[in-house]
């Protein structure tokens, strides 16, 4: 069992930028094999508490040992003192923790889910793969055990962003970094000449400048959906929350975002009629009509 760890500065980010490829596991003996990526950082106190994404929403706060609603250890530890199946949590982009004596925060942004825990002070481990020899009877009806076409376990690969700041002086890279991770940027190449334009008709793109312009920041998630000609389904999430400081109510202007979209997408300026209707979460119904 070995692991490749590529170390590098994400400057854009202001991150660690840890890419992790940890090779396959050895066949399973006794009671199998669970390895993490574990991140520490020394005199930092964060006294048991520390926060995870809520499917890459809002932050959650979490306790070690602790339910808001019953008493965790009587409940859940009273045949066993194993805690640390019960302090692990799923995480979709980030976990994070407080200095209770500064305003240092240690934040590790992942690039996929996975489950992750800060058993101790100072510490923020997420699980890298599993392979273990039983169902553990929670409601999958099977072991993890994970091969390759050769029958041997799966390499799996993985990235953390790190960082390490103070909160009151340095900003807050980790929903900029979830952004970037979940909608990378895509180059497109066109070889062929569009049909009826010129050299002189070509444009250089203010998309960007003019969703930003509309209210499409840095903290508003954007995802476009085609659904027919002339017909796009928008998505807009703010992923500013508590923990970021100085974060806001997002406004955004609907129909400048629209023509934006439509001045990007047409050689020459074209008149347009814009009909905009709010939609549920699922995508399937009106607001109006719920």
């Amino acid at each position: 069992m070995r692991a490749i760890v590529h170390v590098t500065i994400d400057e854009v980010l202001n991150t660690f930028k840890f890419e992790v490829d940890l090779d396959s596991l050895p066949p399973i003996i006794y009671n199998g094999w669970e390895v993490v990526a574990q991140f520490q950082v020394e005199e930092f106190h964060n006294n048991g508490t520390f926060y995870t994404d809520s499917n890459g929403l809002e932050m959650q706060k979490r306790i070690l040992n602790y339910r808001p609603t019953w008493d965790l250890v009587a409940t859940n530890y009273a045949d066993s003192l194993e805690n640390v199946t019960a302090n692990y949590f799923p995480i979709q982009s980030a976990l994070s923790m407080k200095d209770v004596n500064s305003e240092r925060m240690f934040t590790v942004m992942n690039d996929r889910s996975q489950g992750g825990s800060a058993l101790a002070d100072g510490t923020i481990e997420f699980m890298q793969n599993r392979r273990i020899p039983a169902d553990d009877s929670r409601g999958m009806g099977e072991w993890v055990n994970e091969v390759d076409e050769l029958g041997n376990g799966i390499r799996v690969p993985a990235t953390y962003h790190v960082q390490i700041f103070d909160n009151s002086k340095t900003a807050n890279s980790q929903r900029k970094a979830q952004l970037m991770i979940d909608s990378p940027v895509n180059d497109f190449f066109n070889f062929d000449e569009v049909k009826g334009a010129s050299p002189a008709s070509s444009q250089v793109s203010t998309l960007t400048a003019d969703l930003s312009a509309a209210g499409v920041t840095d903290l508003v998630k954007f995802v476009t959906i085609p659904i027919s000609a002339n017909d796009i389904r928008v998505r807009l999430e703010n992923t500013g929350d508590f923990l970021i400081k100085g974060a806001t109510t997002a406004t955004v202007d609907l129909e400048a975002m629209i023509t934006a979209l439509v001045k990007e997408n047409n050689i020459s300026p074209v008149d347009f009629t814009m009909s905009i209707a709010e939609k549920s979460t699922t995508g399937n119904m009106d607001i109006k009509e719920m």
